[in-house]
C-alpha cells in the first residue's frame, strides 16, 4: 500500500488554492509544498513565499503569471546519484559522519549503507535533510541535481 502525504496546492501567484492526499512515490504538482497551512478566518488568505506561509487580510488582485513550465521534482533517484550530488554540495562526509555515528538508528545505517534508490519523501531522506538543516526547497534542489548525474 502506498504512503500518502498531505500536499498544499496554490493557484499560480502562490496563494493557498486546495489540500491533496498523494502517493508519496510520485510528482509533487507544480505550485505546491509539504508545509502546513496556517490557519486564515475570513477574508485572510494564506501566501507561500521563499520557503514560508504568510497570512494576508485578503487576496491580492490576482494578476496574470506564466505557468511554471520546468520539469517535476524527481521523486527517486540512484544511490550513486544520491551521493554524488550531496559529495558535489559538500554534504556527504557529514552524512557518512552522522551515520557511522555511535547511536545512529540501525535502520538509518541499513538505510544508507543497503538501500539501491532513496525516495524524495522517505522517512530517511526527511531524518538526513533536518540532520542537515535542509529545508524542503533544499532537497528538492538536491534531488533535481541527483537526476542529472550519469
Amino acid at each position: 500500500m502506498p504512503e500518502l502525504i498531505t500536499v498544499y496546492v496554490c493557484d499560480s501567484a502562490w496563494y493557498f488554492d486546495h489540500v491533496e492526499q498523494l502517493d508519496s512515490s510520485g510528482p509533487l504538482p507544480h505550485y505546491s509544498t509539504l508545509t502546513s497551512v496556517p490557519p486564515t478566518s475570513g477574508s485572510e488568505v494564506a501566501g507561500y513565499q521563499d520557503g514560508q506561509w504568510m497570512v494576508l487580510p485578503e487576496h491580492p488582485v490576482k494578476q496574470e503569471v506564466t505557468p511554471d513550465l520546468s520539469p517535476a521534482i524527481p521523486q527517486e533517484v540512484t544511490r550513486f546519484q544520491a551521493r554524488g550530488a550531496l559529495y558535489q554540495a559538500g554534504l556527504l562526509d557529514k552524512v557518512e559522519e552522522f551515520i557511522s555515528a555511535e547511536g545512529t538508528d540501525m535502520m538509518l545505517k541499513l538505510a544508507w549503507q543497503d538501500a539501491q534508490t532513496f525516495k524524495r519523501y522517505s522517512p530517511f531522506i526527511t531524518g538526513v535533510g533536518q540532520l542537515l538543516g535542509l529545508t524542503d526547497e533544499q532537497l528538492d534542489a538536491l534531488f533535481t541535481a541527483a537526476s542529472t548525474i550519469e
